[in-house]
């Protein structure tokens, strides 16, 4: 199936915020399982909701993508959510010193920062229903190599909460280690926001060799350009989950000035991805996997 196909199929669930959102993408994904002849497996935790397509147990590769979408911000928010970050962390530590001088101003700060850490969380929140870059660039990549892999060797991880502290990778990990399904021998290769930008980073946590293997599977495309970089703990997602294992986030980051950035995610501006990245992304790792190491 190509990617425009995919790409179309999956307008109907752009949102995937709420309880019957994802819900509605399960099953989704669960038809797509079924036509391909995969395994599908859904986690039984409350806390999230990860999909698990392939044979868990037999794959070598472990290729992850977050299908929780994010609460709608204003995009200048969403353009400085390090800045909104950090001031919603000083309401919390100015709230007990106000209440030295002023304690209906010290509850009001702290009430501020409980709502607006709620709302950040997904809960009591307006659901951004743009989310083309984060993550809905990641699962097409997903789906398209689940098309054009051969069965045994990946699995496919959807993980749910990602938005809300990793939660969906943390009790993956958590689960793989404790069926022993082998995680000390697979490769986690995560995604995250290709969708637009020419520059792709293999990003790592802890120094290993999946990053420049996949940088030498990228050769030359065109404008684009790609890079192995060491991550940092202002652009967390779910490969730092994986730190102490063979590991990779691939981003895709866009040129302002002479600074590269991921921008115009968690608000309606998320609208648009190319599907040059995708297809270019697809194309690295499936050159990879096919080679290997």
């Amino acid at each position: 199936m190509t990617i425009e196909v995919l790409a179309e199929e999956l307008k109907p669930y752009r949102e995937r915020m709420r309880r019957k959102s994802k819900a509605a993408f399960r099953r989704y994904l669960r038809g797509r399982a079924e036509e391909l002849g995969l395994g599908y497996r859904e986690s039984d935790s409350r806390l999230a909701k990860n999909v698990i397509i392939g044979d868990l147990e037999k794959a070598e590769y472990v290729l992850g993508a977050h299908y929780d979408t994010a609460p709608r911000l204003p995009a200048f928010l969403a353009n400085h959510i390090l800045l909104t970050n950090i001031l919603i962390m000083l309401l919390f530590c100015i709230a007990p010193l106000l209440s030295i001088f002023n304690p209906y101003a010290a509850l009001a700060a702290l009430v501020v920062f409980i709502l607006a850490l709620l709302y950040l969380l997904g809960f009591l929140s307006i659901p951004n229903k743009h989310n083309a870059n984060d993550n809905t660039s990641g699962i097409l990549v997903l789906l398209y190599l689940m098309s054009v892999l051969p069965q045994d060797k990946a699995a496919y991880i959807f993980f749910d909460n990602e938005e809300k502290g990793l939660v969906g990778s943390f009790l993956f990990l958590s689960a793989l280690r404790k069926n022993k399904l082998g995680h000390r021998r697979k490769k986690f290769i995560i995604l995250d926001c290709v969708g637009r930008g020419k520059l792709i980073r293999f990003t790592y946590i802890q120094k290993n060799s999946l990053p420049g293997a996949l940088m030498k599977a990228a050769e030359m495309r065109g404008e684009y350009r790609f890079k192995v970089k060491k991550g940092s703990l202002f652009e967390l997602s779910d490969h730092f989950v994986f730190m102490n294992y063979p590991h990779v986030g691939i981003f895709a980051y866009e040129q302002k000035g002479k600074k590269y950035r991921i921008r115009d995610i968690h608000c309606r501006k998320d609208r648009d991805f190319e599907k040059e990245n995708i297809a270019i992304i697809a194309d690295i790792i499936y050159n990879y996997m096919q080679g290997g190491e």
